[in-house]
């Protein structure tokens, strides 16, 4: 399986030491996430069931999203990678063949060997190495799809937090606050990116939380800041590479 949430020893240090706080509900924002990335798929699983029930391989797995993404689907062969132990160590909702502890930048895995390819918030290393690697282990006639927090969701809290735009804030249960790699990016810069690494079709999706989903400070506070519903304001862009 893949590596997973990072580049630097920093940030995998960090990444490591939130894993048993990620998952908390008293973060609102990335359940926010978690919810409207399944309620997307929900209506969509149809369009994936084929290659789902092939070999299938989630990149910066943290706990396994495929028991909540798609719940009622028969899976084939499928592996999860993170580099954070403890993230891997986590009970799962799904069956799963094999887990990997690696690097999202050199996947330990020969070339054409997954027809679905995943990487659900692969913010930590959305950078062109891992375009190439994901291009790299996915069959011809497969997918690549991955998820990001969207550009203007993102960014507008980096700025209002006095941050980088690579860089994001997560706070644990002790109040410490940790500073982690987080790389967003325009759908324009993701299609590029992508198409460079020789996928030849590259879709970027926007995403919103559906209406009986419960939005966050966050979600509130950024919909109020464009002026826009929340229903309107993408949270995630959907990233689908052919």
């Amino acid at each position: 399986m893949i590596a997973s949430r990072l580049a630097s020893a920093e940030t995998r240090a960090d990444y490591e030491s939130i894993a048993l706080d990620y998952y908390s509900s008293d973060h609102a924002t990335t359940r926010n996430f978690d919810d409207a990335t399944a309620d997307y798929f929900r209506t969509r699983t149809e369009d994936y069931q084929e290659l789902l029930s092939q070999t299938t391989l989630d990149i910066g797995c943290g706990r396994g999203q495929y028991g909540e993404y798609f719940p009622n689907v028969n899976l084939g062969l499928h592996y999860e990678m993170d580099t954070s132990p403890s993230m891997l160590s986590m009970p799962r909702q799904h069956r799963v063949d094999g887990t990997i502890r690696g690097s999202a930048l050199r996947i330990p895995l020969p070339d054409d060997s997954v027809d679905m390819t995943t990487a659900f918030l692969f913010d930590p290393f959305n950078v062109l190495p891992f375009a190439l690697e994901a291009r790299r282990v996915t069959r011809a006639g497969g997918v690549f799809v991955g998820t990001l927090p969207s550009y203007d969701f993102a960014s507008y809290f980096r700025v209002r937090n006095d941050l980088p735009v690579d860089r994001t804030r997560f706070v644990d249960q002790h109040g410490h606050a940790h500073v982690l790699e987080s790389h967003i990016s325009s759908d324009s810069e993701l299609i590029a990116r992508f198409k460079n690494a020789r996928f030849t079709q590259v879709q970027a999706i926007p995403i919103m939380l559906q209406g009986k989903r419960v939005p966050s400070k966050h979600v509130l506070s950024a919909a109020a800041f464009y002026d826009i519903p929340v229903a309107s304001l993408s949270i995630i862009t959907m990233l689908v590479c052919r």
